[in-house]
């Protein structure tokens, strides 16, 4: 049980890493887009996203610490 349980959290943060990557640089073409057409506007709505992925990932690992081990 606590093998699988460590195997889907580090294939999770696998996913969450690489989702990351990809909207970080899609953000930063897009970003860099605006500012060259003076119509930069920040995107709230993903921040948001990535920053609840991170506390999912952070909270999961936390669970398996203080409560598994």
């Amino acid at each position: 049980m606590s093998a699988a349980i460590v195997q889907l959290i580090g294939a999770l943060a696998v996913v969450i890493s690489i989702c990351t990557i990809v909207f970080s640089t899609i953000s930063y073409v897009m970003k860099t887009k605006q500012i060259n057409e003076q119509t930069f506007r920040p995107s709230r709505p993903l921040i948001w996203f990535l920053a609840s992925l991170l506390l999912l990932i952070t909270g999961l690992f936390g669970y398996y610490f203080f409560t598994l081990l």
